[in-house]
């Protein structure tokens, strides 16, 4: 199976920009310096890099029909070895998309983690909502276990 291009990635980048809507696995807030894993309703999944909080490269992407793209997979011209560019979607867009991209995740909402009551996991509880405010609803004494935290 071929890879997918930074351009086909690029125009799922401008689809969540033009608001389709996406859930983050962990919010921008939790991230100081990793990754930003992304599920698109296209089917999109996509890995955005963290670095000190400011917005860094995608790592990785996965398409609705399998294919899939990994940081430094694609070229601008393979013949000049190492001297070749790595095509990066992400820098396939302008600076102010880029900056609109940013503040759009930024504010991002991802599924609480599922709450642990002994042995039991319990299937999270309300709607989608930010880091901020599933902590000010967590109760004294609850343990929250989240299976896509990051080691």
């Amino acid at each position: 199976m071929t890879r997918c291009c930074a351009a086909e990635i690029k125009l799922a980048l401008l689809a969540l920009l033009a608001r389709e809507a996406f859930l983050a696995r962990r919010s921008w807030q939790e991230i100081w310096w990793g990754r930003l894993h992304l599920d698109l309703a296209s089917g999109w999944q996509l890995a955005i890099g963290i670095e000190r909080d400011q917005l860094g490269v995608l790592l990785w992407a996965l398409a609705p029909d399998g294919r899939d793209w990994v940081y430094g997979c694609q070229r601008d011209d393979w013949s000049l070895g190492p001297d070749s560019r790595i095509v990066e979607p992400l820098e396939l867009l302008t600076a102010a998309q880029r900056l609109e991209l940013e503040g759009l995740l930024r504010q991002a909402c991802c599924w609480p983690p599922p709450l642990a009551s002994s042995d039991w996991l319990l299937p999270p509880e309300g709607r989608l909502c930010s880091h901020r405010q599933r902590r000010q609803r967590r109760q004294p004494g609850q343990v929250h276990a989240s299976p896509f935290r990051q080691h």
